[in-house]
């Protein structure tokens, strides 16, 4: 016995040798006998689980939220009464009463804390929200009489349904328009050669002289068919003049001026002041103190547009095709482009629906003129314009808020947005893919007039209606369209709170609104008695004998009904079918392919 303890004290010694001369293996060693008395084992070192605490106590009417400090993509959670409960390194739960061994699976390992969920009836509690992170997913909470919608942000899907049964697919399509609305979604292109880095400033026109004071004049009008074709070049006359515009229209046509007078009525009396007010003012480009409008027949002969404005008139006309400044349509001139009003309310070209048109690309001049041109001439010829979902929206906010959304036709694509939700994005390219609808406007005028109204909004002068007096929303729409940026991040820089969470508080602000209410109320201007506040559930609107009702967002998901694609940004409201149970829980289980990021389940009460 003696002999052996020899031999292994000898081996032990000559083990300790070789761990001196091999320095690396030694501190290996060292590492290894010192965590052998650290109190956590090594896979304290992988992950440990951040939430739920360990021994708390938490309630059914919340959702827990599952959290580990690892960033890691297969984590699985597991609970002893509620069963599978989802993977992510961070997902939220409403769990059964009862103690509870909430387990994680991670990297080969797994950690066990127990919790207790006390049951609870919580009638203050008005929303909670669920992250969907991977589907199939369990979302177990409590019946409170919940409305419930489902959100993306940046998040998307294929093929997303509830609760699995008979699969009926949504039409996701974009249909088109009736002829007569898709001409307020005519914008002139935005790829504007002058735009691009500039190498001699001297092309911008604001040192250019006064405008000849001359009774008729050729102008330059877009191509509203074909807009890469070759310019109309037309004589126009001199029709009206005051302080505040020049009037053109085209010198060969004789038309009955009633209805333009009355359109001009309009926007000189009504119109400009309060875009002004609103936004502010459209660079002068030809230095005459003045906005110049131009009635051309073209507009109503190609049936593409109402009016227009082209950013290509902020720049030198340059017809050399071979010159990276080609600009061969340009009037080097502030103008608004608008069609040949007339008189029947049912026809496209009303005069208070080009009122309104005028309305909507003066606020295009503008926002450019704050956005993109004032950056130009301090010299930055990178800055960009602003995203088309932006912009249009502001335009199409603009004709509400000077009070002519319904004369203007906006009501229409409040309503094609209305309903199918699905169908859109606020901010991406719609389910048919493109990246300018009716419905995305539509869907824009919502969002934009919800934050104008939620940061103040405004309110009229009662001695003269025309003036606006700003109560906070006027600050928020000035600051937006004068900021470096120029799409969804905007929005948010403009009112201080992130556009994410403005966009999900404007979803519960509009399902509760909705609740159990035959119409909702909204603000109207007192002056042209226009609804100003567009808002679902609005009711039967009848204006100049048209009658159209504003219900709210549709469809109503129903269980096992697809949405053959979830786009960014979007929204659906769920039928109060999943949320009428008998039982005191509710199990709804979402199901999804291609899932990119997360998909939000929101209840509200």
């Amino acid at each position: 016995m003696k002999n052996i303890i020899i031999v292994l004290f000898h081996r032990y010694r000559q083990g300790v040798l070789i761990l001196l001369r091999n320095k690396s293996l030694f501190f290996l060693f060292c590492i290894l006998l010192i965590s052998c008395k650290n109190k956590y084992s090594t896979n304290d070192f992988i992950f440990h689980i951040i939430s739920p605490i360990e021994s708390n106590v938490y309630y059914d009417d919340l959702p827990v939220v599952l959290s580990i400090n690892k960033d890691i993509d297969s984590v699985y959670w597991t609970s002893s009464i509620n069963g599978d409960l989802g993977k992510g390194s961070q997902i939220s739960v409403n769990l059964l009463p009862g103690k509870h061994k909430i387990k994680v699976i991670a990297m080969g390992c797994e950690k066990v804390i127990s919790i207790t969920v006390l049951e609870r009836f919580n009638k203050n509690l008005m929303k909670s929200k669920f992250r969907i992170l991977q589907t199939p997913f369990d979302c177990i909470f409590k019946n409170q009489k919940y409305k419930a919608y489902i959100a993306s942000l940046n998040g998307s899907a294929d093929n997303f349904f509830i609760k699995k049964k008979n699969l009926n697919y949504l039409n996701c399509k974009d249909t088109n328009l009736e002829d007569e609305d898709g001409l307020k979604l005519f914008r002139c292109y935005d790829n504007i050669n002058s735009v691009s880095p500039i190498p001699d400033v001297p092309i911008l026109r604001y040192f250019k002289n006064t405008i000849e004071n001359k009774s008729e004049k050729k102008f330059y009008i877009v191509n509203t068919k074909n807009q890469i074709a070759e310019p109309h070049y037309i004589s126009f006359k001199k029709y009206y003049s005051s302080d505040n515009i020049d009037v053109w229209i085209p010198k060969k046509t004789l038309i009955d001026t009633v209805f333009l007078d009355l359109c001009i009525n309009e926007v000189e009396n009504i119109i400009l002041d309060r875009v002004l007010k609103i936004f502010g003012k459209a660079a002068d480009i030809d230095k005459n103190g003045k906005i110049t409008i131009i009635f051309t027949q073209t507009i109503n002969d190609e049936k593409k547009a109402l009016g227009f404005f082209n950013p290509a008139d902020f720049f030198k006309n340059n017809k050399d095709k071979n010159s990276v400044l080609y600009n061969p349509s340009s009037n080097e001139a502030d103008i608004i482009y608008a069609a040949i009003p007339s008189g029947n309310p049912s026809d496209n070209y009303y005069y208070k629906a080009i009122a309104a048109t005028i309305g909507h690309e003066l606020t295009h001049a503008v926002s450019f003129t704050a956005k993109t041109y004032s950056r130009i001439i301090e010299g930055n010829l990178e800055a960009g314009r602003m995203d088309v979902f932006l912009d249009e929206g502001l335009s199409h906010l603009s004709e509400n808020l000077i009070g002519y959304g319904f004369s203007g036709g906006n009501i229409k694509f409040f309503n094609k947005f209305l309903k199918d939700t699905t169908a859109y994005s606020f901010c991406k390219n719609s389910a048919a893919g493109l990246s300018d609808s009716a419905g995305q406007r539509g869907a824009m005028t919502l969002f934009l007039s919800w934050c104008f109204w939620k940061k103040g909004g405004m309110d009229w002068d009662v001695d003269n209606k025309v003036n606006l007096i700003d109560k906070g929303g006027i600050s928020f729409l000035k600051e937006l369209i004068n900021s470096e940026y120029t799409g969804w991040e905007a929005i948010g820089y403009a009112f201080g709170t992130p556009t994410d969470t403005l966009f999900l508080e404007m979803l519960d602000s509009i399902i509760q609104s909705c609740n159990n209410k035959e119409s909702v109320s909204c603000k109207k201007d007192p002056l042209t008695n226009e609804a100003v506040e567009f808002l679902p559930c609005m009711g039967e609107i009848d204006y100049n004998g048209f009658k159209i009702t504003i219900s709210e967002p549709e469809p109503k998901i129903k269980e096992g009904d697809v949405i053959k694609r979830f786009l960014p940004y979007s929204f659906a409201f769920l039928d109060n079918s999943l949320l009428e149970i008998e039982n005191i829980y509710n199990v709804l289980t979402f199901y999804s392919e291609n899932l990119e990021d997360s998909i939000l389940f929101s209840l509200v009460r």
